[in-house]
């Protein structure tokens, strides 16, 4: 039964009124947070009692596979210590046979090697289910899995998982991934905690509370984190709302992986993705990066990508976040975007040169800083001289040049002086429409249709050429913005252009 609005709130401290088990569809609930729930054999603990009154315990017959019961381990509550002289678990029997399954886990990962948190273990017809931690959260079964960013660390983490036919994800203090489709039933053999078995690396670190059910709202999903949170001291991060579904994503992501959004930049890039799909022009990137966000040591928010697949259900290309090569805090301003040194500050996107046929490249130079330098491009590999990229040329007028394909296959200037703060596309559709060159959405140049695809592999960057992924052609420009993608029409390119300017408007770019 829905539970009423009263229930549903803890207090900060934890709350005498709320009782995991006054939500439907409980399962099983192991509490780590005093005695009363283990029977101790000595230190460790042979069984952890099932809460749910159903009857699910976990145990370990084995003294030497048994996990410590330790005080102070979590938010200064006691916990199930695993790992520590060897690979520990705890075993549930048969309790589940049917999706969806949606699991609470408040645990310490003490190590960056590869461990099961818990795992279904046995024969399902939908492969076995898992949630796994190395350096980062992989939560899923053979059919469909959901991967966070998120390393652990010393800092304990509540994460909230669900397993299910139709959409499937990872929340992490609070902040959800992307949903994603998948899996099939299956038959379950109870879970297995620390580790997938006993010759397997194990979980080093501390669980604290495990609760499982099926169906839940999203409102009694808050209801259980606010309960677990309060009660083992985990602050969670409630990020700005977006009503674009990726732009959420996208700001779950920046929090996921460090980063904060303010309410202005949250709406300014939702109001940018709503562009997009209006437009239908959304299948048109493969990877698109507005840097923005705010600015910490890590530039963890601006190195987080809008897009990195033609959908937000899709296959994601590239890197999951820009890597950074030498760029530091000071290097960025959201109302103006990230400042190379045409030295040894790069960014390396992940996706290569010859991800697409016909495609397109966009970059949004905020400041142009030295000329005869790559905006973003890639180059190579030897013997296959391809050029894709943006270069800035000390010609009169300085002028910004596309290249395609080859050495031999260059647009020229892409119009006129460099003029700050305005968007460059160039786009190319060999055996088809050629090769255009957009400024602010305007047609500037065009050349005749090359046949020769862009077959170089090395992966693209930014303030730079990558050289057989050797940098070269560094660049001091200060870049707002770069979009990689599939080609598009004059209209396209305009409407990409008109999001661009509303967004740099929004954040006081221009």
């Amino acid at each position: 039964m829905p539970m009423s609005p009263r229930l549903l709130r803890p207090r900060a401290a934890v709350s005498t009124e709320f009782d995991p088990r006054q939500i439907s569809g409980m399962r099983l609930w192991l509490d780590g947070a005093d005695a009363s729930s283990v029977t101790l054999n000595g230190p460790t603990a042979s069984e952890w009692r099932d809460k749910s009154g159903s009857g699910f315990h976990a145990s370990q017959p084995t003294a030497s596979s048994q996990p410590t019961f330790s005080a102070n381990q979590i938010g200064g509550r006691s916990a199930l210590v695993f790992g520590s002289g060897g690979v520990k678990t705890m075993e549930t029997p048969v309790f589940w046979s049917s999706q969806p399954v949606t699991a609470f886990v408040v645990v310490r990962k003490d190590s960056t090697a590869n461990a099961n948190i818990f795992d279904a273990g046995g024969s399902q017809a939908g492969g076995r289910q898992y949630l796994f931690g190395s350096t980062n959260i992989e939560y899923g079964s053979s059919n469909v899995v959901v991967t966070t960013s998120v390393p652990f660390g010393a800092s304990p983490r509540l994460l909230t998982v669900r397993l299910n036919s139709a959409s499937s994800f990872i929340r992490v203090n609070g902040v959800q991934t992307a949903n994603v489709n998948g899996g099939t039933a299956m038959t379950q053999t109870g879970y297995r905690f620390g580790a997938f078995n006993a010759a397997s690396s194990g979980l080093v670190g501390a669980i604290g509370e495990v609760l499982f059910y099926g169906t839940l709202s999203a409102q009694e999903i808050s209801a259980i984190e606010q309960y677990l949170a309060a009660k083992w001291s985990i602050a969670l991060t409630t990020p700005p709302a977006a009503s674009n579904a990726e732009a959420q994503d996208w700001i779950n992501r920046v929090y996921l992986n460090g980063g904060t959004v303010s309410a202005t930049t949250a709406n300014a890039v939702n109001t940018f993705c709503n562009s997009i799909d209006a437009a239908g022009i959304r299948d048109r990137f493969l990877r698109l990066n507005l840097f923005c966000g705010n600015s910490d040591a890590s530039l963890n928010a601006v190195r987080t990508p809008l897009y990195r697949g033609a959908s937000l259900t899709g296959t994601q290309l590239g890197n999951a976040m820009d890597t950074n090569v030498n760029f530091q805090a000071g290097d960025y301003s959201e109302s103006s975007g990230l400042a190379g040194n045409a030295s040894n500050k790069w960014l390396d996107t992940g996706l290569p040169q010859n991800f697409a046929t016909s495609r397109h490249m966009m970059v949004v130079p905020h400041t142009m800083a030295n000329l005869n330098t790559y905006l973003m491009g890639a180059w190579g590999p030897s013997g296959n001289q391809s050029i894709f990229g943006f270069f800035a040329a000390s010609i009169s007028p300085p002028a910004i040049t596309f290249f395609n394909a080859n050495d031999s296959a260059t647009l020229g200037s892409a119009a006129g002086s460099v003029v700050l703060r305005r968007s460059f596309i160039g786009v190319s559709d060999p055996g088809g429409s050629g090769l255009a060159a957009y400024v602010d959405g305007a047609i500037a140049s065009t050349g005749a249709a090359h046949s020769t695809s862009n077959t170089g592999t090395v992966t693209i960057f930014g303030m730079k050429r990558s050289s057989s992924s050797t940098p070269d052609f560094l660049n001091g420009s200060r870049l707002s913005a770069y979009s990689l993608g599939l080609s598009m029409t004059a209209s396209q390119c305009a409407a990409l252009n008109n999001a661009l300017t509303a967004f740099g408007t929004a954040l006081v770019r221009a």
